[in-house]
């Protein structure tokens, strides 16, 4: 019986680890539907994208704002997958490639 129990609680556990969210969709814009926002992020790899210590914002091509929660909300995620927030970061769009892709677009100001 003990085993029958143990066993279900590491399967429950580990189906509640895996539909944590790990996002949060705050605004949809003009070109991408919710469906293709949850396609593209259940198939991206975010480990290094997160911040340790607040909500990462991604800011979408087509108005859409999307933020990334961070390491107090999702402690299941490795530790190692976390990061500081970097000026650089402020300079960035994503968008979504014609075959559902997460793409980061970094903004380069050329020095004079």
């Amino acid at each position: 019986m003990k085993k029958i129990i143990t066993l279900g609680l590491i399967i429950f556990s580990a189906s509640y680890i895996s539909a944590q969210t790990i996002y949060e969709v705050k605004e949809l814009g003009t070109d991408y539907s919710q469906s293709q926002i949850d396609q593209a992020f259940a198939t991206a790899n975010f480990c290094g994208f997160y911040y340790s210590s607040e909500n990462r914002v991604l800011n979408f091509d087509d108005g859409a704002v999307i933020e990334l929660k961070n390491a107090t909300d999702l402690p299941a995620v490795d530790s190692g997958c976390f990061i500081k927030k970097q000026v650089a970061h402020m300079n960035e769009i994503w968008r979504l490639s014609d075959d559902g892709h997460l793409l980061r677009v970094i903004s380069i100001n050329p020095t004079k």
